[in-house]
């Protein structure tokens, strides 16, 4: 089966880590329920606090793209902006199997 996997880049202003990261994992139980939704993970880089990763896996890209016509994503692409020292940045990958 090939699956859908994002991973996503963030890092917070220094004032807003622990608001991200409160955004993030609200984000994260709404988006776990979703159909499609196999795996949603939030890493915080060891060596930089301001820094998460989000690592996600969908059952198909469809899935994917079905959790941006949620009121969860509106709502999250809302408040995410200000809250961002940089532009998030968000790459797709494919499975190596073994």
């Amino acid at each position: 089966m090939k699956t859908h996997t994002v991973i996503i880049f963030f890092e917070a202003l220094p004032e807003r880590v622990k608001t991200l990261e409160k955004l993030l994992k609200t984000f994260a139980e709404q988006t776990k329920t979703q159909t499609g939704c196999l795996e949603y993970r939030i890493h915080k880089n060891a060596e930089q606090d301001r820094q998460f990763i989000v690592y996600e896996t969908w059952q198909s890209h469809d899935d994917y793209k079905a959790q941006f016509e949620t009121e969860a994503m509106k709502e999250f692409a809302k408040e995410l902006p200000p809250l961002l020292s940089q532009p998030f940045a968000a790459y797709f990958a494919n499975e190596i199997h073994l």
